[in-house]
């Protein structure tokens, strides 16, 4: 099949901005009426269906970490540049901090959440360099962390279009700004039907159009055996309590401003760190871990040596069976080959939908651990060991995704829900071959 001019041209534009500062080209996030009603305005219960049950002819789109190509990662800035080009759903990475007071002297004795795929802050927003204390994300305090100015994907430190520092942010403000441009949007907010603060009564605002949400919530576990910072990583934070501190601020945040955001935001979370039945997880949402907000949406992640774990399979199962809003699988088909596929292929054929990474070939800038530490793109291992804030330019990173061809191992049309930096290519990819019919989620 032959891709288009436009498509290469997409290409390209991703290739050319790797060679140019990117100074001032990073939208700000500030919302006008305007901007938001000419960004993403999809029905979001639909897209939460189309997760489940898709229609053949839609591969929904998720832009990673935001706007990636202009703006930092995991960045309000990046996230509201994302719906302004219409994208159906933005994922946001998030970790949690050490306990401690913000600036405004609130107290987070859990932690607070804040947007970073990174818990070494080097090559995000970094501080002093070389300076381990200053830069590991699970032992600094709110106050420390929500000033730090992000840094694009050269690593240099960025300035958005009103000439202002992207600085780091917390979860709280990411909805405060979701919720803002979704209140300039009409329709997007219905009146009452909405249930908060633990309650019933439906007569909460109820958040049913806009762009769907998907926090990657980001634990320590992986990074246990750190040979810079040490075993333990000092402060490390699991996924699952990290997990559970977003779900008591999203609670707080819901009570506070009464808006329900159930329909909206979807949590993705390694199946290898949960509880081994939905009975488990389910007695976790009705206590006081999860401050009183509805049955959250859930995203398992499946990686191929996971899959062949004694009860795996019967753990996604039981889930899907007895948990009513968990979502479907976030297979990791990144490598040629794997043993995912078969099991891919019986999801697909069950009628159920299989997201995905596609990450066939890298950027110019490379890969990132999320240490910090950086690698090159065409040698991904080992790790090199220097931090990605003092490599040459040509070593930053963002992430490790992109859509730049169709993995070989992995056709496109088994896909229906894609994750990808380069989400402009991936859409006039997906439109060329039929696979992006947006009325399923009007």
């Amino acid at each position: 099949m032959k891709l288009s001019l436009r498509y290469l041209l997409a290409i390209a534009s991703i290739i050319l901005t790797s060679s140019f500062p990117l100074y001032g080209q990073c939208p700000s996030a500030a919302i006008t009426t305007a901007r938001a009603q000419s960004g993403s305005n999809y029905n979001l219960n639909h897209i939460a269906t189309e997760f489940k049950n898709p229609h053949s002819d839609l591969a929904l789109i998720t832009a990673h970490r935001g706007y990636w190509e202009y703006c930092p990662e995991s960045t309000i800035e990046g996230f509201q540049a994302a719906i302004d080009y219409g994208i159906e759903e933005v994922e946001m990475d998030v970790r949690v901090s050490a306990p401690g007071s913000d600036s405004n002297g609130k107290s987070y004795p859990n932690g607070e959440i804040f947007l970073t795929h990174d818990w070494d802050l080097r090559g995000e927003a970094p501080g002093p360099l070389g300076v381990q204390a200053d830069n590991n994300l699970y032992t600094l305090k709110p106050s420390q962390i929500e000033s730090r100015t992000m840094v694009d994907r050269h690593g240099i430190a960025s300035i958005d279009s009103a000439g202002e520092a992207v600085t780091m942010h917390s979860f709280t403000d990411l909805l405060t700004s979701y919720v803002a441009r979704a209140k300039a949007q009409s329709g997007a907010i219905q009146a009452s039907g909405g249930n908060v603060c633990g309650n019933t009564d439906g007569d909460a605002a109820l958040l049913v159009r806009g762009a769907f949400l998907i926090l990657d919530v980001k634990g320590g576990e992986k990074d246990w055996n750190n040979p810079v910072y040490g075993t333990p990583i000092p402060g490390m934070v699991g996924q699952y309590d990290t997990m559970q501190e977003a779900f008591r601020e999203l609670g707080a945040f819901e009570c506070q401003n009464n808006i329900d955001l159930s329909l909206s935001i979807a949590f993705k979370l390694s199946g290898n760190r949960m509880p081994t039945t939905a009975a488990e997880f389910q007695t976790d949402v009705n206590t006081n871990l999860v401050g009183g907000i509805n049955d959250p949406y859930l995203i398992l992640i499946v990686f191929d040596n996971d899959i062949a774990k004694s009860g795996y399979t019967a753990m996604l199962q039981d889930y899907r069976a007895h948990y009513g809003a968990y979502l479907g699988g976030d297979w990791q088909l990144t490598f040629p080959g794997n043993t995912l596929e078969p099991y891919v292929e019986s999801e697909r054929a069950a009628g159920y939908g299989v997201a995905g990474f596609q990450g066939n070939s890298a950027y110019p800038e490379g890969y990132r651990n999320s240490d910090a530490t950086c690698l090159q793109s065409e040698d991904p291992l080992p790790p090199n060991p220097t931090p990605c804030n003092s490599q040459p330019l040509a070593w930053y990173a963002s992430s490790s995704i992109d859509f730049l061809i169709p993995p070989p191992s992995l056709g496109i049309s088994r896909m229906s829900a894609i994750t990808t930096d380069n989400f402009k290519a991936a859409l006039l990819y997906l439109n060329t071959i039929g696979m992006h019919n947006t009325t399923h989620i009007q």
